[in-house]
């Protein structure tokens, strides 16, 4: 069964939406709220003075910007949806970065 591009492109949509929401909701609400907040502010009266604490909430604090930055690239590629009405195609988070084929790099080596 041939399926046709047009609601490839729907269901690709509709699956970045998906994901869209369970990012804002997951990564950029739940986890700065619950688990960030009660590693750094109730898990000494949970587990006692920890000596990895300091430590494993710097990487939970590192994680939460890189949430941040990451979903700038989500927002980004929505705003374009958005706009231009194209479907979700490609990933568009290399810059035009072709791999030479070795015929390629043999020709520029002779």
């Amino acid at each position: 069964a041939v399926v046709s591009t047009q609601s490839t492109g729907m269901v690709s949509n509709i699956m970045f939406a998906g994901f869209t929401i369970s990012w804002v909701l997951l990564r950029l609400m739940f986890l700065p709220y619950k688990v960030v907040t009660s590693s750094i502010f109730e898990s000494t009266s949970v587990i006692g003075l920890w000596p990895a604490n300091p430590l494993y909430c710097s990487f939970l604090i590192t994680l939460q910007i890189l949430h941040i930055y990451w979903f700038t690239f989500i927002l980004k590629l929505l705003i374009k949806i958005a706009t231009t009405g194209d479907d979700v195609e490609e990933d568009t988070r290399s810059e035009d970065e072709e791999i030479p084929s070795s015929s390629e790099e043999d020709k520029k080596g002779k």
